[in-house]
């Protein structure tokens, strides 16, 4: 009995070292591709993670338990253009809010990066985003006055083995596809989640019919090294 409590211990901590990935202070780099219906724009994308857990402005969100939920920037590749938010992790759960400055703003009607531990094939899950404001009303094509809600499905496909350009190793990872419902239309996600390197692809099919396909390539850490932190059984 003592052997079976000591495996369930171990897998317990395994999942959390593994689930907690943006805790500590990081930079990661993405290469980002808007494909539109006639052109490609290529740019980049930078997260800060700053290590440190996010002081929620006027105490808003406050569903968001402080000491799981971690500070991180988002930057374009004009430097001057930030946008700074959270990330929710715990045991049960990484949520990370995308990036929504300039034209990433219809981002807010997509499906966010969202993961529900323990991952396996099959597994499903849900989420709403309620009532949002004007001010992402701005980016959309089908305008509206009303105030939209995105009711979001996400569904694991597939384990798949996937090139991590920012290490140049076959990694690999679940393939989660998320569908958001609105009363506008439908948006789509598709994230590529390893338990090691988090979320290392996302595509995002807007309301506005445009792809955001962001894919990591540069880090400023060794997530190798965290593995060495695992216990041994």
């Amino acid at each position: 009995m003592k052997y079976l409590f000591a495996i369930f211990i171990v897998s317990i901590n395994q999942l959390n070292l593994f689930g907690q990935i943006y805790d500590k202070p990081m930079k990661l780099e993405y290469e980002v591709y808007h494909i539109l219906e006639n052109d490609t724009v290529k740019s980049k994308l930078h997260l800060d993670c700053s290590g440190k857990p996010w002081k929620i402005p006027n105490g808003k969100n406050q569903k968001f338990t402080p000491q799981y939920h971690w500070s991180v920037t988002w930057s374009s590749t004009d430097k001057s253009h930030i946008e700074t938010t959270g990330v929710k992790i715990t045991s049960e759960e990484i949520f990370l809010h995308p990036p929504r400055l300039l034209e990433y703003s219809i981002l807010e009607f997509c499906p966010f990066p969202l993961v529900h531990f323990p991952l396996k094939v099959g597994h499903t899950w849900e989420w709403e985003l309620n009532n949002i404001g004007d001010y992402y009303h701005r980016v959309l094509k089908s305008k509206t006055k009303s105030k939209i809600t995105v009711k979001n499905k996400y569904t694991v496909n597939r384990k798949i083995s996937w090139l991590l350009k920012a290490t140049n190793k076959y990694i690999e990872c679940f393939e989660i596809i998320a569908i958001g419902k609105t009363a506008i239309g439908e948006s789509k996600s598709t994230f590529y989640y390893s338990q090691l390197y988090g979320f290392v692809y996302l595509n995002f099919e807007t309301l506005n019919g445009d792809k955001y396909v962001m894919t990591l390539t540069k880090q400023s850490i060794n997530f190798e090294e965290k593995r060495l932190l695992l216990p041994q059984h």
